[in-house]
């Protein structure tokens, strides 16, 4: 789904409520926001997701989100999105 949004002076993005239901947001829900084709998706992460990874993996991850000035969270959100669409784009094969 593709939406025109308008920003209002101080950069703030008015959704919609008929939008914010279809979408199923709530207030508090995290936002992952990413470019794609010149465009901004906006991913709204509203699972959780455990994962059992190593000291020294977390520790290579950690330095990476650093790297690119991002939280451990939204570095590991961005990671399995890529992953999760790479496999999307093999199986569409």
């Amino acid at each position: 789904m593709t939406v025109k949004l308008e920003p209002t002076p101080d950069s703030t993005l008015t959704i919609p409520p008929e939008l914010i239901e279809k979408l199923g947001v709530k207030p508090g829900t995290e936002v992952l926001i990413r470019e794609k084709d010149g465009s901004l998706e906006l991913h709204f992460l509203t699972e959780t997701v455990d994962l059992d990874l190593d000291d020294a993996l977390i520790a290579k991850l950690a330095i990476q989100a650093h790297e690119r000035n991002i939280t451990f969270n939204e570095h590991i959100n961005i990671l399995l999105m890529d992953k999760l669409e790479a496999e999307e784009l093999e199986n569409s094969k």
